[in-house]
């Protein structure tokens, strides 16, 4: 049987769905998330606030309405290691 940590309240129809495909479920209390998703709570941090960041820049330059389709699909967002560093300093 496989496991995964929800830190979330799930609707019942969701639980159902996880217990159905024999998936355990277990509550992260606040505060504990660095100990039990060490990934999320450090890299995916990291990520999430640049990308939020450029987001912001984006939209407060006025570039929303003005992207095409194509060109969204082929934006690339900078997330260097200097910007990594940038963003655990904040």
């Amino acid at each position: 049987m496989d496991s995964i940590l929800i830190n979330q309240i799930l609707e019942k129809s969701v639980k159902e769905k996880f217990h159905d495909y024999e998936f355990d479920l277990a509550i992260i209390l606040e505060g504990l998330t660095s100990l039990c998703q060490p990934l999320d709570a450090m890299i995916n941090k990291l990520v999430k606030t640049n990308l939020c960041e450029e987001w912001y820049q984006w939209m407060a330059a006025g570039g929303a309405g003005q992207i095409t389709k194509e060109e969204f699909d082929n934006e690339i967002i900078d997330i260097s290691d200097d910007n990594l560093k940038d963003a655990s300093e904040r």
